[in-house]
């Protein structure tokens, strides 16, 4: 298995084949699946301590295995190791923030939103991210600058451009509007959406209704 995994020219489907093979065997033998995993990826890691796609292997083997926190640790040494790795700070951003229990984001998660965004700028699922966490803490103008620049760096008609839509239609903000419009157009079976533009144009209706009426008054 190590000469297998040490060899530059294996592909790193072939090798996932071999690892998920030698972790079924030793498995049946022991019939311990975290402890053959750990046993498994030890030897792997060793073989190939510069590889980031084995770090990420093993990090999805501990998720499905439910194993939380030595998933994220696995994910921290991916980044480590390869802070260019994109999918690497988008996964271990997401196991961070969903396993968290805390109602806001925790200074470390900032910290490492900060990080990935140093590094990536543009991507649309960070600036997501961000612009999320400013407005769990009512930072609403921040936040609708991360989300407009997500939002015009996503891919049209995926999850991703759906949420940072319905986010931006919630905001009370007229440019917000102008894009939570755009939303519709593009999800129109989306409620929560129609049902967050419906009521800033009502808050804005009222609002100018009685900007009218005070004029009048004054006249």
């Amino acid at each position: 298995l190590q000469k297998i995994l040490a060899n530059e020219n294996i592909d790193i489907q072939t090798k996932t084949r071999y690892i998920e093979f030698a972790i079924k065997y030793y498995q049946n033998k022991t019939g311990n699946v975290a402890e053959v995993v750990d046993q498994v990826f030890e030897t792997v890691i060793k073989a190939n301590p510069e590889s980031t796609e084995v770090l990420m292997m093993y990090a999805h083997l501990l998720s499905e295995m439910k194993n939380t926190e030595k998933t994220i640790d696995v994910l921290y040494s991916a980044v480590l190791l390869n802070e260019k790795c994109l999918v690497c700070w988008q996964e271990l951003i997401a196991t961070k923030l969903s396993s968290s229990t805390n109602e806001n984001a925790t200074a470390d998660e900032k910290d490492l939103v900060a990080q990935a965004l140093k590094n990536f700028p543009t991507d649309p699922y960070l600036l997501y991210v961000e612009g999320s966490i400013y407005l769990s803490e009512g930072e609403t103008e921040k936040s609708f600058q991360s989300l407009k620049k997500a939002v015009e760096g996503a891919n049209v008609n995926t999850k991703l451009a759906e949420q940072v839509y319905l986010l931006i239609s919630g905001m009370h903000l007229q440019e917000a509007m102008l894009f939570a419009r755009e939303g519709i157009k593009l999800y129109p079976n989306n409620l929560m959406l129609l049902n967050n533009y419906a009521y800033n144009v009502a808050v804005y209706w009222d609002a100018s209704q009685g900007t009218k009426k005070k004029k009048k008054r004054a006249e």
